[in-house]
């Protein structure tokens, strides 16, 4: 009986130490290059290169590059990231296209941008292109998921699917890409959990 006590209260005690280490180790931040966590509120930047919106209907939708801005509102060990914007009409991006067609980004809001355990993000937004001169479409992502590494300062997203349309006939796709992300002004950041 008294081993079975022992054992129990050694049992006890690595889980006493061990489940922190693991809720803390879940939950990221994100740090400037000194590795302090940045205050809240602070301007972020996402610069994606290779974007790819893989529409069910239209096809590929690239972008080489674009630009997107948030405003990074929650950062801490307790309740991880949240950021979003208000509205980025004409976002900058270089040749962004349809198969041999221009396309214009004319707005991306993002709703929402929050992490989550094991170095996973969830984004919410709104994409308005236009497509050609007949063609303009709003694609709705709803927890789009995204992985980033611990440290690092890439957001990546693959075949990340949750994106629908309007009108309808745009379809639903899938997101590909990855966004490196700074302060505005150019400080660079990374995520720890």
């Amino acid at each position: 009986m008294a081993k079975k006590l022992s054992l129990l209260l050694a049992a006890v005690a690595v889980l006493a130490f061990a489940v922190p280490a693991m809720a803390n180790a879940a939950v990221p931040t994100i740090q400037n290059s000194a590795g302090e966590p940045l205050g809240v509120p602070t301007n972020i930047v996402g610069t994606g290169s290779e974007v790819n919106l893989t529409s069910s209907s239209l096809g590929s939708i690239k972008c080489t590059t674009i630009t997107l801005e948030g405003v990074l509102t929650v950062n801490d060990m307790t309740n991880g990231i949240t950021g979003s914007n208000t509205g980025q009409p004409s976002p900058p991006t270089t040749d962004c296209t349809k198969g041999k067609n221009t396309v214009n980004v004319t707005n991306v809001t993002l709703t929402d941008l929050s992490s989550t355990v094991g170095g996973d993000a969830l984004a919410s937004f709104t994409a308005e292109v236009d497509i050609g001169a007949s063609t303009q479409c709003t694609f709705t992502g709803t927890n789009v998921t995204g992985t980033y590494a611990n440290g690092g300062d890439i957001l990546t997203f693959a075949a990340a699917p949750n994106i629908t349309s309007l009108p309808v006939a745009c379809g639903t796709a899938k997101l590909d890409g990855s966004f490196t992300l700074e302060e505005k002004g150019g400080g660079a950041i990374k995520a720890v959990f």
